[in-house]
């Protein structure tokens, strides 16, 4: 029997994710994670009916994420937009080209600059749903690197362009549903 190790217990990717981000765009200091981790949690906490849906895994922790972003905004961390703010996956989503080519273009356009999203995938032979919230550092060639906290055994660490799919209806061994409307693109605050 092995060790449980981070991860496997919590439902925390959101936050690793933007804390990630932070790591990404200005090499923060782990005990600063920290106490990124620990104030996300006591937003949560707040709200007892959220934090149990945080832990339930009941939400899709978009407010979640957007809570911590906005307190780095006005510590002056980060700049982020949302650029699909309305898309939810299925037909109607912007199809998996179209997020691709503002992925990559914003990832281009400074190499500190982040993508956070959230995905979806099947682990095929099974039924099993695996939602995951990652953070994006770069783009090389038709692939993107995944700056991530998963060390679990079958995780993905990159994110190639032909896996991609908006619509749950496209799905298949080796498809990844990207969740349009979760997209952040963060870049750090000039002069900080």
């Amino acid at each position: 029997m092995n060790p449980a190790y981070q991860g496997q217990l919590d439902v925390f990717c959101a936050a690793y994710a933007v804390i990630n981000a932070m790591r990404h765009m200005h090499a923060t200091r782990l005990l600063s994670c920290r106490a990124l981790l620990h104030e996300a949690l006591l937003d949560a906490a707040g709200d007892e009916d959220f934090f149990k849906a945080v832990l339930d895994q009941r939400t899709d922790y978009v407010d979640w994420v957007d809570a911590m972003l906005g307190r780095l905004e006005k510590q002056g961390s980060l700049l982020a937009a949302r650029p699909f703010p309305t898309s939810f996956p299925g037909p109607d989503a912007p199809p998996p080209d179209v997020l691709w080519e503002e992925i990559a273009a914003w990832l281009r356009k400074g190499e500190r600059n982040a993508v956070l999203l959230q995905f979806v995938r099947v682990l095929y032979p099974t039924d099993a749903i695996i939602r995951h919230w990652t953070c994006c550092n770069e783009v090389i060639g038709d692939t993107l690197m995944l700056f991530d906290s998963s060390i679990e055994p079958g995780s993905l660490h990159q994110l190639d362009r032909r896996s991609l799919i908006t619509d749950p209806a496209l799905d298949g061994p080796g498809k990844v549903l990207i969740v349009p409307y979760t997209l952040r693109f963060l870049r750090p605050r000039i002069g900080r």
